[in-house]
């Protein structure tokens, strides 16, 4: 974790990813347009279709071991796209996702392999820390691909779809309401630890995501829903890296929500306090909408002071 100067408020947000995808994974046919996002070490792309088609989906992209790969949604269709080094129309194969293994079917594409994401196939990529692929004859041989931020990558990818290809106001939009406190939560049962800023204010600190130098933050107190102490909007003052609003219940508890880019909201589930409360993460339990928005990436909220 970097140290920051005592006397600033700084946000570390400890995720788990590599650099930005600088490789386009373009199929035949298709025109990409650079590019709508990046988040979490994937490049979200925008996908026509030539001649006159215009806006058919979008694509996330990152570069993982030397290799361009893709997740995509064109035309309502769930993709998965890596290199393959067999020139044919369909081949067989196989998906790994972790523990999980799948007889697959790919349509090969001038070098690349697509695998339509059929079922609950989405969800197993989504959740899974590496995916293994294999093509039959395939002289590159079987591969693994880690799937950090994946999960980050197709809500981009959706968000990106929904709105056309369409990117987002600058101006963050008001977070959701937050659900309900847990039962028996009580706000002044013990000292707050979670960072509290007077509603109405306005701090400037240092933030740090792990894989970005230092930036400016500003840090806004919100009046907080009924049932919290209080509410924390945490934002880069550039508006390039993720926003997150905490709301606090207790000492042991807060609720989180996180927007990729200022214009859309995901909850992260229950929070509770790390390292004698300088620090918090999800709880290991979690309602499914929380388990699907945090899949397995690596989410950690540090505050510094």
């Amino acid at each position: 974790m970097r140290r920051i100067t005592r006397g600033l408020a700084a946000l570390s947000l400890c995720l788990v990813q590599s650099g930005i995808a600088q490789a386009q994974v373009v199929l035949p046919g298709d025109t990409v347009t650079p590019y709508f996002n990046d988040v979490r070490g994937w490049r979200v792309d925008v996908v026509s279709e030539q001649p006159g088609r215009g806006f058919v989906g979008c694509r996330a992209t990152r570069v993982i071991d030397g290799d361009a790969v893709a997740i995509d949604r064109i035309e309502g269709d769930w993709r998965f796209i890596f290199p393959t080094g067999v020139s044919a129309v369909y081949e067989g194969g196989t998906m790994d996702y972790d523990k999980y293994s799948i007889d697959a079917q790919f349509d090969l594409r001038e070098g690349w392999a697509v695998r339509f994401l059929e079922g609950q196939e989405l969800a197993l990529l989504k959740g899974a820390g590496l995916v293994g692929v294999s093509v039959n004859s395939d002289p590159r041989g079987a591969r693994g691909y880690s799937m950090a931020g994946s999960t980050a990558a197709t809500l981009k990818v959706e968000e990106c779809v929904q709105r056309g290809g369409q990117t987002a106001s600058a101006v963050p939009s008001t977070p959701p309401a937050p659900p309900a406190p847990p039962p028996g939560a009580n706000a002044a049962a013990m000292p707050l630890i979670f960072y509290q800023v007077p509603v109405g204010e306005s701090q400037v600190g240092d933030c740090d995501m792990g894989f970005t130098e230092p930036y400016r933050c500003t840090f806004d107190g919100q009046p907080p829903q009924p049932g919290y102490s209080h509410s924390l909007l945490v934002q880069d003052a550039f508006g390039e890296a993720p926003s997150m609003t905490i709301n606090v219940i207790d000492t042991a508890h807060a609720h989180v929500w996180a927007s990729l880019d200022g214009g859309s909201w995901m909850y992260l589930g229950n929070w509770h306090p790390t390292d004698g409360g300088t620090c918090a993460e999800p709880d290991a339990t979690q309602t499914p909408d929380a388990e699907a928005n945090i899949g397995q990436d690596y989410w950690k909220v540090c505050i510094l002071q």
